[in-house]
């Protein structure tokens, strides 16, 4: 089970990024529904709907940097157990 959910990493974090792109777009669709008519709700609208992108993105960026990090120090742990290191 632990190997499958290592092989569907990408598809998770994925998924995971999606979400948060989806919950970011809908409240600041709601937010510009709401109070569209004001500036502040215009202006609060858009900003959440930039944040939900940036969110979004940022969470991406940090699970592959993770994925990242953790492939190197297995690759580095290997290295320096098989003496070549």
């Amino acid at each position: 089970m632990r190997a499958f959910f290592f092989d569907m990493a990408d598809v998770i974090i994925y998924a995971t990024g999606l979400c948060w792109l989806i919950a970011g777009i809908y409240s600041g669709v709601q937010v510009l529904s709401q109070f569209g008519e004001f500036t502040r709700g215009l202006i609060a609208g858009v900003i959440l709907i930039v944040f939900g992108l940036l969110a979004a993105a940022l969470h991406c960026l940090i699970c592959f940097a993770i994925m990242d990090i953790r492939a190197f120090t297995r690759h580095a742990a290997k290295q320096l157990t098989s003496g070549r290191g």
